[in-house]
């Protein structure tokens, strides 16, 4: 995995001696072996299966242990910083030298006890709180650098033309933003949006308005712009976050993604609801998220009339679990669905992940309103 993490090939004859020490390889055939692990390596470095072996672990209630001298962990990161020691650091921009030394830094901290002490106490009070809070972090580390240092613009000029982002690569690598939402993770979006777009060119979205989804080669670039409204959301840039699916519905009114169900749920939180009539008018469906939001819509119109009692009605009709989840009644689990089922808890958990909740909270009210019969 060190090896992989340089954006230049290293050639096994300048590694192998370091792998293997004073052994020596005594056929053709356990040559072709060790390349091969290589090779599957490579792949799966590519296609973002970051993962330390499953030995290496940092105990919650032996630290010291966890990084005495020949354990897993120890020598798996030893490995890692003997592979990036090969990193020719002087073609390197500013900042991929720094994304070098703090990965560094961090995997030396998991080397000893001694250095996990000396490096994560510069880091936190708490120097095992630090270290525990390290090693989950450590498989996105690696791979945030590793798409650094063998994606990124400052990279380009280094590598061939032809040394593009494949399907897969991009897809995984997707796969790491859309699961976090860190500082590090928004500037990786950020930047793979970037990349998308001067992979597509900078007509594309004028040539392809109205029909963005049918294009599988854009679909990437729609995603990444769904989960940066996401985003934006969760740090409470709600005006940002309904620019953002408002111009991804313009670009593909079809709404393959399913945009306009927390765009409907963010314009209600705004009280914007001329807005939230138009999205209602122009896509007229009665399914579970429309029905709340056209539910809510009356409610804080007209109160509890007798049209906005009526599509309550239709709406606890569709999904009979959506009012327990949103009035507490039933406990929300940790795991949100991957997909959904109209009228099964799946479909109100994934209406309540959609800021549900919260859209709700927003009118005076609703959800004391939603309780009555």
């Amino acid at each position: 995995m060190g090896l992989a993490c340089s954006p230049e090939l290293i050639v096994p004859s300048v590694w192998m001696e370091d792998l293997f020490g004073d052994i020596t390889l005594e056929n053709e055939e356990q040559m072709q072996a060790v390349l091969q692990i290589y090779t599957s390596q490579m792949d799966d470095v590519m296609e973002m299966k970051i993962k330390l072996p499953a030995k290496c672990v940092l105990s919650k209630t032996d630290f010291a242990t966890s990084l005495a001298p020949a354990s897993a962990l120890p020598n798996w990161c030893l490995g890692m910083i003997k592979a990036l020691d090969f990193i020719d650091v002087q073609v390197l921009s500013d900042r991929n030298r720094d994304d070098l030394l703090f990965i560094k830094e961090t995997l030396t901290a998991f080397s000893c006890i001694k250095n996990a002490k000396k490096i994560f106490s510069k880091r936190s009070e708490d120097y095992q709180l630090e270290g525990h809070r390290m090693k989950r972090l450590l498989t996105t580390l690696i791979a945030d650098f590793i798409h650094e240092m063998r994606f990124s613009e400052t990279q380009e000029s280094a590598q061939p033309e032809e040394n593009k982002i494949d399907e897969q690569a991009f897809r995984e690598i997707t796969q790491i933003i859309m699961h976090q939402s860190d500082d590090n993770a928004c500037r990786l979006l950020e930047e793979m949006i970037s990349f998308q777009v001067s992979q597509l060119g900078p007509d594309f979205e004028k040539h392809n308005k109205g029909h963005m989804w049918l294009n599988p080669e854009i679909r990437p670039y729609m995603v990444l712009r769904a989960r940066r409204a996401q985003i934006n959301f969760e740090k409470g840039l709600i005006d940002p976050a309904i620019n953002e699916l408002q111009a991804l519905i313009e670009l593909n009114p079809n709404d393959n993604q399913a945009n306009r169900y927390p765009l409907v749920n963010y314009l209600i939180i705004k009280q914007r609801w001329s807005e939230v009539e138009g999205l209602l008018n122009l896509y007229e469906e009665r399914s579970t998220f429309m029905l709340a939001a056209q539910a809510l819509m009356l409610f804080a119109q007209s109160g509890d009339s007798k049209e906005s009692k009526l599509i309550k009605k239709q709406l606890k009709k569709a999904n009979k679990h959506l009012e327990k989840y949103l009035t507490g009644q039933i406990k929300i689990p940790k795991q949100t669905p991957q997909a959904y089922q109209a009228g099964d808890k799946s479909e109100a958990l994934t209406y309540i992940n959609l800021a549900g909740k919260e859209t709700w909270r927003a009118v005076d009210g609703a959800l004391f309103w939603l309780r009555r019969k």
